[in-house]
């Protein structure tokens, strides 16, 4: 008994100390994150919220680029990649409802409302021909229900450690118990 309060006692010292190591963290950045706001990330209004976007480079086709569902700001984590793509390609970074710079949604977040989110952020950004998407992770899955509702205009798809529908399927069935999954 003695040992667990001792664990618990550490583990409160530990996660206050790193709590206040994070804030003033973020404290200290605060004037940086809203540079970058203010010089990179514009807005397009989609169902009443703003969703935030990057956009770089010049080329005929566009990537679009899409975060994990764990990535908490996309325009941000994913601009070393955006522009290390920018010499050869326009190359956009959507921050989904919730997510980064966007504002968040009352709306339910089901694929066909992430993939209308996704379509409408394209089309008021201008871009609607050659694109690519490159979604990570669970975006995969609101990128599948893109292609089967606007394929028009998609050049290509890159999913990056991509869920597909099928693997979805089974896993929430409880279906992920082999190896090979």
């Amino acid at each position: 008994k003695r040992n667990a309060l001792i664990v618990i006692a550490l583990f409160i010292v530990v996660t206050a100390a790193y709590s206040t190591y994070r804030h003033k963290l973020s404290k200290d950045n605060e004037e940086l994150v809203n540079k970058y706001q203010d010089e990179f990330i514009s807005y397009v209004d989609v169902n009443g919220s703003k969703v935030a976007t990057y956009m770089a480079g010049e080329g005929d086709y566009t990537i679009v680029l899409l975060g994990a569902d764990s990535d908490c700001c996309p325009t941000l984590s994913l601009k070393p990649l955006a522009d290390n793509l920018v010499d050869t390609y326009q190359v956009m970074i959507i921050d989904l409802p919730g997510r980064g710079y966007s504002e968040d949604t009352e709306d339910e977040r089901t694929s066909d409302y992430m993939a209308d989110v996704i379509h409408e952020t394209l089309e008021k950004a201008g871009k609607t021909e050659n694109i690519i998407l490159v979604p990570n992770q669970l975006s995969s899955i609101y990128c599948y229900r893109f292609l089967e509702k606007y394929p028009e205009g998609v050049a290509g798809f890159v999913g990056v450690d991509a869920v597909f529908p099928a693997l979805g399927k089974r896993f929430f069935e409880g279906n992920f118990n082999s190896v090979e999954e």
